[in-house]
């Protein structure tokens, strides 16, 4: 099978279409991981800081395994409180009415969580002034520059108001006009 171009090896090793694509995706493939395994090997990321700084390591380490016992005990009031009837969770699954509160409350947490991937998605890939300014530095500054400039000018603005500065201060402060 192999001879002829069949099966996995045969493919691999064919004069073919399909052996060609095959390898340039399998060497596009250690590319990437090699460029991976650079970034890992130099310390950036989660995983390279956990391998090069012992210390990090250590401390990310303690800081999981507490955080997996505080499920594990909070897993295991849950399963408790439900096994005898006791606490909240219990308490509102065995009521009607707390149960569909339970039910409408996840529902509700749902949508929420739905509607929040959807502005993250169009905050990341959308148009209109808040993903240009995310994305845009040069028009970020630009318009923060602005901004600030705007919020000097209405200062100064209702500083001179508030002095009766000019004709509208004098309007709003001087009871006799």
């Amino acid at each position: 099978r192999t001879e002829q171009g069949e099966g996995f090896l045969g493919a691999i090793t064919s004069n073919s279409a399909e052996s060609e694509q095959l390898g340039n995706s399998l060497n596009a493939a250690l590319h990437s991981l090699t460029a991976v395994l650079r970034r890992v090997e130099s310390g950036q990321g989660l995983v390279g800081k956990l391998l090069i700084d012992e210390k990090y390591g250590r401390e990310t380490s303690t800081s999981l395994a507490n955080a997996v016992k505080s499920v594990e005990r909070l897993l295991g009031q849950i399963d408790e409180g439900v096994r005898t009837g006791n606490g909240a969770i219990p308490a509102l699954l065995s009521d009607p009415a707390g149960k569909q509160k339970v039910y409408a409350l996840v529902d509700s947490l749902a949508v929420a969580a739905g509607n929040l991937a959807r502005v993250t998605e169009n905050l990341e890939k959308g148009n209109g002034a808040l993903p240009i300014l995310l994305h845009d530095e040069e028009f970020g500054r630009a318009f923060t520059g602005n901004l600030r400039s705007f919020a000097k000018s209405l200062d100064s603005i209702g500083k001179k108001l508030d002095d009766g500065t000019g004709t509208a201060g004098k309007l709003i402060n001087d009871p006799s006009l």
